[in-house]
């Protein structure tokens, strides 16, 4: 028991400092005053802050078909600067294990763009398979001038919570560069 909460903590802390999010405890949405300043987030689709909150929270675990791996770009591509770039991807769904239950599972997406210099270059939540960032997005992966790895998490939601299996799954990383 104290080993399972120990290792819940460690991973809590690890993907806090991993991805700088410290969720807000007060109940609005927004980080209190003394926060320091977070990475923006970009959210794409119908995915939120609290379900964002709630990915955060979770322990999360490596099971690389629930999470997910990328179609495109594959594993150290070389994109072209000229234009933005569709980053796509394929995650098998979990089984929701609430039978019955009103809402159809949604899967959710996290992207994290990192580089060596910017542990949180870009980060998307998207409930989208696909991914191109926009002009003024593409343009802050430019300026990092060094290689980006791309990480993807999935998870499964019905209504506003995690189903039983719903993770958050890490699946595959990779790292390309932008010349």
């Amino acid at each position: 028991m104290f080993r399972s909460a120990l290792l819940r903590a460690v991973f809590i802390g690890a993907a806090t400092a991993a991805l700088s999010f410290t969720p807000a405890c007060s109940s609005d949405s927004s980080p209190p005053a003394s926060a320091p300043s977070l990475p923006a987030v970009v959210y794409v689709g119908d995915a939120t802050q609290a379900e964002l909150e709630l990915v955060l929270a979770a322990p999360g675990d490596s099971w690389p078909w629930a999470g997910g791996h990328f179609e495109s770009p594959a594993a150290g591509a070389v994109l072209s600067a000229a234009e933005p770039s569709e980053f796509t991807w394929h995650a098998d769904a979990t089984d929701s294990g609430l039978a019955g239950a009103p809402d159809q599972p949604q899967m959710i997406y996290l992207l994290v763009f990192a580089s060596p210099s910017h542990a949180n270059l870009l980060r998307v939540f998207t409930t989208s398979n696909s991914y191109t960032p926009d002009a003024a997005t593409w343009q802050t992966l430019l300026d990092a001038r060094e290689p980006i790895t791309l990480s993807l998490t999935t998870a499964t939601f019905e209504g506003a919570q995690l189903t039983a299996d719903g993770g958050p799954h890490r699946g595959q990383k990779l790292t390309f560069t932008i010349e």
